[in-house]
C-alpha cells in the first residue's frame, strides 16, 4: 500500500487537493479521516476501478472521495438512511457518477450492478452479520474472478493500541452489546486486528478458508517503512505526523480455492 500511495501522490496532486477540499467541506472526519480518504482514492486510482461499491454512505465522505478519484466509474453507495443529498449540498460540485441506494443492502441483488465491470473496489463500512453474509456469499462470487479489492473500515492494528489489557471490562460480545453504552466491553483482538465490528469474525473465517491474507494498511505503511519514508508520504499528503490508518483489505485475485458461504438472496 505504501507504493500505491506514493505513486498516487506523485501523479495525482490535483486529486489530492480536491479530496482535501471535499472532506473539509463535509466536515465529518470521525466517519472517515483524510488519510483514509486519500488512501481510498489511491487504491481506486491504482486499480483503475470502473465500479465502486461503497457500503455505508454515512455523511458521504467515502462516496465523495470515490467520485473525485474515479469520475468515470459508477459509484454505488448504500445506507439505511438518506445521507447523500446533504453531502451534495455541502460539496461545491455535484458528482454525477454517484448512485445512492437507501434501504437494507442485504435485500439488494448486486448481479445487475456488477454487470460487466472489469475492476471493482468494495469499501466495507456497513456492519453486522447479515451484511457480512451478503458481501461474502452474494457479492464476492460476482467479483472474485475480476480485478478487485475489498477495503474494510474500523480495523485497527494492535500495534497502535495503548495496551491490550481488558481494562477491567468484559470480553467483546458483538457490536450491539459494545455500543449499548460507551466502552461497555473491551474491543476484540484477533490476529493483528482490534475492532468492535461483527464482520471481523466472518472476514477472518472467509480469508482462512480461501487461503488468502487479511492485510493491514498500517502494517504496509507504518510497520514496514522507515520514519523518513513515512514522513515523506505525510509531507506529500499534507498530513503530519501521519496517523494510523485503521483499515484492512483482502482480495481473492491470487486465491486457489473459491469457497463462499450461503447468502440470503433477495
Amino acid at each position: 500500500m505504501y507504493e500505491i500511495a506514493a505513486r498516487y501522490c506523485a501523479t495525482r496532486a490535483d486529486i489530492v487537493r480536491q479530496i482535501h477540499t471535499a472532506l473539509d467541506r463535509l466536515g465529518q472526519p470521525d466517519f472517515l479521516s483524510e488519510l483514509q480518504g486519500q488512501l481510498l482514492a489511491a487504491v481506486a486510482d491504482e486499480y483503475r476501478a470502473d465500479l465502486i461499491l461503497d457500503l455505508g454512505t454515512g455523511p458521504g465522505n467515502s462516496a465523495a472521495v470515490f467520485s473525485i478519484a474515479r469520475p468515470d466509474a459508477a459509484v454505488h453507495t448504500f445506507d439505511l438512511e438518506e445521507g447523500w443529498p446533504e453531502a451534495q449540498r455541502k460539496l461545491a460540485i455535484t458528482p454525477d457518477n454517484v448512485i445512492a441506494h437507501v434501504g437494507d443492502l442485504t435485500a439488494t441483488d448486486f448481479t445487475p450492478i456488477v454487470g460487466r465491470s472489469g475492476a471493482v473496489v468494495l469499501f466495507w463500512d456497513a456492519h453486522g452479520f447479515d451484511v457480512a453474509a451478503h458481501v461474502l456469499g452474494h457479492i464476492m462470487p460476482l467479483i472474485a474472478d475480476r480485478r478487485h479489492i475489498v477495503i474494510c473500515h474500523d480495523m485497527s492494528h494492535v500495534h497502535f493500541l495503548p495496551e491490550i489489557d481488558y481494562g477491567g471490562k468484559p470480553f467483546w460480545r458483538g457490536l450491539s452489546h459494545y455500543g449499548s453504552w460507551p466502552g461497555a466491553t473491551a474491543m476484540t483482538v484477533l490476529g493483528w486486528t482490534a475492532t468492535n465490528v461483527d464482520q471481523i469474525i466472518p472476514i477472518l473465517d472467509f480469508c482462512a478458508r480461501n487461503q488468502i491474507e487479511f492485510s493491514s494498511f498500517d502494517a504496509d505503511i507504518h510497520l514496514t517503512r522507515s520514519k523518513a519514508e513515512i514522513d515523506a508520504l505525510g509531507n506529500q499528503l499534507g498530513i503530519l505526523p501521519l496517523p494510523a490508518v485503521h483499515m484492512g483489505y483482502f482480495t481473492m485475485e491470487a486465491a486457489g480455492p473459491r469457497r463462499f458461504p450461503a447468502a440470503r438472496h433477495p
